[in-house]
């Protein structure tokens, strides 16, 4: 719910604000979770590049933050390679 508000901010300030999760509207969204007891193996979408990785710790909401971080450091010009 604060979504717009933030984003009106970022505008205000010169930013962008960065959208993250599983719609077909965010910068990074979750494609694809395999979970497993050790973990997840991740496919996403980040700004237009498919990426695959793996998250050592269970649970789909783990996903969802790594790719959080992840989207974070590909807008700070982070080589996700």
């Amino acid at each position: 719910p604060y979504y717009q508000r933030a984003a009106a901010y970022a505008r205000k300030m010169g930013r962008r604000a960065v959208v993250f999760g599983e719609g077909e509207d965010c910068d990074a969204r979750i494609l694809g979770v395999e979970l497993r007891e050790d973990g997840s193996s991740v496919e996403a979408d980040i700004e237009g590049k498919r990426v695959s990785f793996r998250v050592q710790i269970p649970g789909k909401h783990m996903a969802v933050n790594a790719l959080g971080a992840l989207v974070a450091a590909a807008s700070a010009g982070a080589d996700l390679e």
